[in-house]
């Protein structure tokens, strides 16, 4: 009976301390950002992604801070979900049929001025 105890134990100490030695990562990636649509889109759309812990759109300074497990998902992987959703993402550009597909809030400058 001993036995089972100290191996249930030692388990439970075992997934413990695995589960403290993944450390989360914080990232902000500049977009492009227009409105309360635009920030729920990122929002979920990254939210979504596995190994994700926490988004926050900062619509004033167009800044997304994403919370992250690194051992699961990459900056590179974030940005192109926000890409392809239609965003800018630091220096990568928004994905033209995506981007075209948006509301017209969500569009930078006046929507009419587009190639």
């Amino acid at each position: 009976m001993k036995n089972k105890i100290f191996s249930l134990s030692l388990s439970f100490l075992l997934i413990a301390l695995f589960s403290f030695g993944q450390k989360n990562t914080e990232v902000k990636i500049k977009t492009s950002v227009e409105c309360e649509m635009c920030k729920k889109t990122i929002e979920s759309t990254v939210y979504k992604l596995k190994g994700v812990k926490k988004v926050k759109v900062d619509l004033a300074s167009k800044e997304t801070l994403v919370i992250y497990n690194p051992q699961k998902i990459t900056v590179e992987e974030i940005k192109k979900a926000i890409v392809a959703a239609g965003y800018d993402a630091d220096d990568m550009k928004a994905n033209v049929k995506a981007y075209k597909a948006l509301p017209d809030c969500c569009k930078k400058g006046e929507p009419h001025l587009e190639k």
